[in-house]
């Protein structure tokens, strides 16, 4: 190979060379190129996914604080508040207007067995009538010859000494004092020492007041003297024809028309008792009024207010302080869980309703005159003012409906 050839072949393969190394060099660029592509596509997608999620927190964000809203809405809505208007929902006859009675379950109470057991009034409980009505119609007897028991109930003055002097309070409330002794009402030893004693008698009883005396420290462990006069002894009357005739004549005339008396009302109660707490018990309803319904549970809850102020009233005068410091110490629960109590406690009270409505219409009952007069009695003499004639008329639908059943129920 000549000079020349040589040259040439070399040039060209430098050439070569040169354009690998080029096409290197561009590949590694190209490379490059695709690969910012790749990346710049990636972190496109990041944040774009970014910004997909911050939009559905957002939207979740936005709707848990809109469902927060409808439900501070709905609870409020839904919050039952304390009324008496005791007729709403009603009609002038009582019953509970818009109600679909055929979507109150019939209980068949027209066919109902009721084990005599059950209903029956005890010989037990009829002495216990006899007793209370004799105690009941208890007097003061200022007999000379009667001599005080313990149990007995005595009519006393008194006056107390310590050292000779008349102490204040020894007499304040010691004149005409009815004391049951056995009671430990006052100092202990002092009822004891007037056992044995009659009406007329002039007692001494000498005591000492205990080391840890509350009601008046200044007094605590000293000895005091009272001066007692025994004014009577409350004695019961002797059961026979006089007394029955005196006090149960329209009813009896002997005792033992006095006992088939009370064994004849004893079996009354207690069957009308049976009767209301079976439909109590048992009353069920597919659907109710809405606005009845929660007109029901403020009733209930102006009842349990009621309560509530009374008790803290009556402990106040009598004692000084109120046990309750708000409404729902008294009831036992917080807000929340007394409004889930009422409106459960209002159901059954509706279910209940429409139980003796349905019973009452099913077998074409009527409300008499003598039956609504007795419930307009109870109410009062404002009763219709106060009450309204139609919720007095659904009690006496009840009392129509308790007294058809106690003729129609089985009893053996």
């Amino acid at each position: 190979m000549s000079e020349e050839e040589k040259v040439i072949n070399e040039e060209v393969i430098n050439e070569e060379k040169e354009n690998s190394k080029d096409k290197a060099e561009k590949s590694k660029s190209a490379l490059k190129r695709e690969a910012r592509k790749v990346a710049a596509k990636k972190d496109k997608r990041k944040k774009a996914f970014g910004k997909v999620i911050e939009t559905v927190i957002g939207l979740v964000i936005a709707g848990l604080f809109i469902a927060a809203i409808i439900m501070g809405i709905y609870t409020s809505a839904t919050k039952v508040s304390p009324d008496n208007q005791y007729s709403f929902g009603l009609t002038e006859e009582g019953f509970v207007e818009k109600a679909d009675i055929s979507k109150v379950k019939d209980l068949g109470m027209e066919s109902l067995v009721i084990m005599k057991g059950d209903v029956d009034y005890t010989d037990e409980q009829v002495d216990t009538d006899i007793t209370n009505a004799l105690s009941n119609h208890a007097t003061p007897n200022s007999d000379p010859s009667l001599e005080i028991q313990d149990g007995d109930e005595v009519n006393i003055d008194f006056v107390g000494y310590i050292d000779g002097e008349a102490f204040e309070g020894g007499d304040s409330q010691g004149q005409g004092y009815t004391l049951t002794i056995g009671s430990h009402s006052f100092i202990d030893d002092f009822e004891e020492q007037l056992i044995g004693y009659h009406p007329g008698d002039n007692v001494t009883v000498e005591v000492t007041f205990p080391e840890d005396y509350q009601n008046d420290p200044t007094k605590a462990g000293q000895d005091a003297t009272f001066e007692v006069t025994v004014n009577s002894i409350t004695t019961e009357p002797e059961l026979n024809d006089e007394f029955v005739k005196t006090y149960y004549g329209d009813y009896a005339s002997t005792p033992d028309e006095l006992r088939d008396y009370f064994r004849e009302k004893g079996y009354d109660a207690n069957l009308t008792e049976y009767i209301e707490n079976y439909i109590s018990d048992n009353a069920s309803v597919k659907k109710i009024p809405h606005a009845y319904y929660k007109n029901v549970a403020s009733m209930l809850y102006f009842a349990q207010q009621q309560n509530y102020e009374t008790m803290n009233s009556y402990y106040q005068y009598l004692y000084g302080y109120a046990p309750y410091s708000d409404f729902f110490s008294f009831v036992g629960m917080d807000e929340n869980a007394f409004q889930k109590d009422l409106k459960e406690k209002a159901k059954a009270a509706v279910a209940e309703e429409l139980t003796y409505e349905q019973i009452f219409k099913k077998n074409n009952l009527t409300v008499s005159e003598e039956t609504y007069n007795n419930v307009l009695s109870q109410a009062g003499t404002d009763g219709e003012a106060t009450f309204g004639k139609p919720y007095l008329m659904q009690m006496a639908i009840k009392d129509e409906v308790v007294k058809f059943l106690k003729d129609a129920v089985t009893v053996q």
